[in-house]
């Protein structure tokens, strides 16, 4: 029972782990290297992190597009005094609450979506294997349920640090700090 829970966190964690896939220190040195030289395998995890790392930029750039709506052009905001930017940043920035319930940063947005598909994937892989197995285990619902709590968990975390890129984004943006 404890091997199995232990095996579920580290897959969870696994999975969850990175923030940015562009950052990964094998990813960037097989970048580096030539194609026709990378064994097999260094291929398949080149391609996988590729993948993730144009996704993640993606992400990144409807952050980005959210933002420039969301606030006043640039020289507009030469012309504010600093007082004029506060309260622009005060009502412009996003709380939780917000950040969750937003399609494009939320747990709506595709990679709320991911996360979500992922963590449930992974948590009631254990319970249908059981049920196909014709074993009724109570431990099988436990884990299925932890995994759910591990996947909210992890979602609110992302989400999180999405409110605070955007935040931390707008107030650059706002005080001509980019």
């Amino acid at each position: 029972m404890i091997r199995r829970l232990t095996i579920l966190l580290l897959i969870v964690g696994c999975v969850f782990a990175q923030d940015s896939p562009c950052q990964d220190e094998t990813y960037l040195e097989l970048k580096k290297k030539n194609l026709a030289k990378m064994s097999d395998r260094e291929y398949e995890y080149f391609k996988r992190k590729d993948t993730a790392c144009e996704k993640w930029q993606l992400n990144q750039q409807e952050l980005l597009a959210k933002l420039d709506k969301n606030i006043p052009t640039k020289s507009v905001l030469e012309n504010m005094s600093h007082v004029e930017k506060m309260v622009l940043y005060e009502t412009k920035k996003i709380n939780m609450f917000e950040t969750f319930s937003d399609s494009e940063i939320g747990a709506m947005s595709m990679r709320g979506r991911i996360i979500l598909w992922k963590g449930l994937a992974i948590s009631y892989t254990p319970f249908i294997l059981g049920l196909l197995a014709n074993k009724s285990n109570q431990e099988l619902v436990y884990f299925a349920m932890l995994g759910n709590y591990i996947t909210l968990g992890v979602l609110i975390h992302d989400i999180h640090k999405q409110k605070e890129l955007y935040n931390d984004k707008l107030y650059k943006k706002i005080f001509l700090t980019d």
